[in-house]
């Protein structure tokens, strides 16, 4: 009796869960504000960078190779310093048409990613279209207007910018989900040095 019941729920609990999982919708996601972003796929396994079909490169320009983005490549620091921390040799993967490079030290992360035209896979794993964090603005940088989203205004936790026809996000965190965010002049740095 226990086996039946338990084979019973189990296929229940399957069903709800195949039922849940087939709400898509067919329309792009697009940000409210500026830089309009548009994609079509936004599954994500969890708050870390990682979605289950990342591919592994070697560097920025294998990045490049496996996307197809000819006459072009994915420039990134090999180091950098934030929160004193450095942060050094980025592991490369590539989603779709987004290249990702993941730094780690310690128990915080920092990835940053580059899309071009229209992309399928996520620009960041934060939700910065439902207003998860608190605070949203503008810095200025060279050329970009990035826009930045975090808790605390001035400590960025996302920070997005578009260059013509390529899309670049930078995101931080701990890596148990704890909020880091990065002060104007990481942001300033890392955009400038990013490609």
């Amino acid at each position: 009796m226990k086996r039946v019941l338990s084979t019973l729920l189990t296929i229940l609990l399957t069903l709800s869960l195949t039922a849940c999982g087939s709400k898509k919708s067919d329309e792009a996601s697009v940000t409210n504000t500026d830089p309009v972003i548009e994609t079509q796929d936004k599954s994500v396994d969890d708050d870390q960078g990682n979605i289950a079909d990342w591919a592994k490169a070697k560097d920025g320009k294998d990045v490049a190779k496996q996307i197809g983005w000819e006459n072009d490549e994915f420039v990134v620091p090999e180091s950098f310093e934030f929160n004193d921390n450095t942060f050094s040799d980025p592991q490369f993967s590539t989603y779709l048409s987004v290249g990702q490079a993941l730094y780690e030290f310690g128990a915080m992360s920092v990835y940053i990613r580059k899309a071009v035209g229209i992309y399928g896979g996520p620009i960041t794993d934060r939700d910065i279209e439902k207003n998860e964090f608190s605070n949203k603005w503008k810095q200025k940088v060279g050329k970009f207007s990035v826009d930045c989203y975090g808790n605390e205004k001035g400590s960025a936790i996302v920070a997005l910018w578009v260059d013509g026809s390529k899309t670049y996000c930078i995101t931080s965190q701990g890596l148990g989900g704890e909020d880091v965010g990065m002060p104007a002049d990481i942001v300033e740095n890392l955009v400038k040095a990013v490609k």
